[in-house]
């Protein structure tokens, strides 16, 4: 209520410049952490253990390597640690990469490294993994797999029976993958025990792979229609939501937002046009 009576939400959604787009990104992120701390703490939750969970305490330069617990950080301050058991969450197009590298090779390329800094800092056991689906900036968004993972050797590889099953498989024909590497450095220097080692019953990495590359080969819905097609009161598709009508459009070019009211649940969510899966339907054709 503050961010859009304030008019501070509607000042950056009309910028053009990315920072600004940063910064809604980041209160959006605020907004939506606040409300899944209130589900989960409906009756002892307060500004003070909300602060208290959020702080980010910088502790890497302290963490004692024999103690039993569970530690949490980020790729960059893994850096120089090494831990016998290690897992690498959310490797998903648009987070590992971002989705401001698809176009950069060289931040493309340092994503790359980053994640392979992640992976050395295992001792014994590496555990990588993706979701379906994630809350991502307030709205509930199908995830795609990161194209890393297709460039990691399968032969190293066994795959859990998870999520991953959803999306299908059984594909395991060797000539139609041409196994990817890592830069030859990397290659000289991966050890071979730095993979998880999984008891899978019917799925296979290669499953898993041609997954990925398929979807990320698949031009997403509305992908062909410019953010500026879209009007105030046009009938759109969702591929989660399904059909809907356009109740509220701001800024311009790629940072114009949309925001949609759903006919079947009445919910309301704003998207970015030019990332959107959002197409017009067939009757605004």
């Amino acid at each position: 209520r503050v961010l859009d009576e304030s008019g501070y939400r509607h000042s950056l959604e009309m910028s053009d410049s990315e920072e600004d787009y940063d910064r809604l990104a980041n209160v959006e992120e605020l907004i939506t952490a606040a409300r899944e701390f209130d589900l989960q703490h409906a009756e002892d939750g307060g500004l003070d253990a909300f602060l208290e969970q959020v702080a980010l305490v910088n502790e890497t330069d302290n963490l004692a390597g024999e103690v039993d617990q569970v530690t949490l950080m980020t790729l960059h301050a893994a850096k120089g640690l090494e831990f016998p058991v290690v897992f690498i969450v959310a490797l998903e197009q648009g987070l590992l990469p971002h989705e401001y590298s698809s176009n950069d090779p060289d931040q493309l390329e340092e994503e790359r490294r980053l994640l392979f800094v992640g992976i050395t800092r295992a001792e014994e056991e590496l555990s990588l993994s993706t979701a379906n689906y994630r809350s991502f900036r307030g709205e509930w968004r199908a995830a795609v797999p990161s194209e890393f993972l297709m460039e990691l050797p399968r032969a190293e590889m066994e795959l859990s029976e998870s999520s991953f099953s959803d999306y299908g498989g059984g594909w395991d024909s060797d000539d139609r993958f041409e196994e990817q590497a890592w830069d030859d450095d990397f290659r000289d220097e991966e050890p071979a025990d730095e993979y998880v080692h999984q008891e899978a019953e019917t799925a296979t990495v290669a499953s898993v792979l041609r997954t990925a590359s398929e979807m990320l080969e698949q031009p997403r819905a509305g992908a062909h229609y410019p953010p500026h097609v879209f009007r105030k009161g046009m009938i759109v598709e969702h591929p989660d939501y399904g059909s809907g009508t356009i109740i509220a459009l701001a800024g311009s070019g790629k940072k114009r937002m949309a925001t949609v009211e759903f006919f079947g649940t009445g919910e309301e969510h704003t998207f970015r046009l030019a990332f959107s899966p959002l197409s017009p339907s067939d009757t605004e054709m």
